[in-house]
């Protein structure tokens, strides 16, 4: 599985993530980039985008779901 770890996810995470083909935004050069955007850019290479950022997802339903989920 190729996964992308955000910017705020520290790089010595990747090594819990054997088996699995890691990189992280700064090293895709997107450091910087708001979430919606780098969503986008995230979707057609990687399969899971790990982040620790406690900002609302760009998607109002899927913050809907996780509030849902969380109770």
């Amino acid at each position: 599985m190729r996964i992308l770890l955000d910017e705020c996810v520290p790089w010595p995470m990747h090594r819990l993530l054997t088996n699995h083909s890691c990189t992280n935004v700064q090293a895709q050069g997107w450091g910087g980039i708001k979430n919606g955007e780098l969503l986008r850019l995230a979707e057609t290479d990687f399969e899971l985008f790990i982040t620790s950022d406690q900002n609302k997802s760009p998607w109002p339903e899927v913050d809907a779901l996780l509030e849902r989920l969380s109770h």
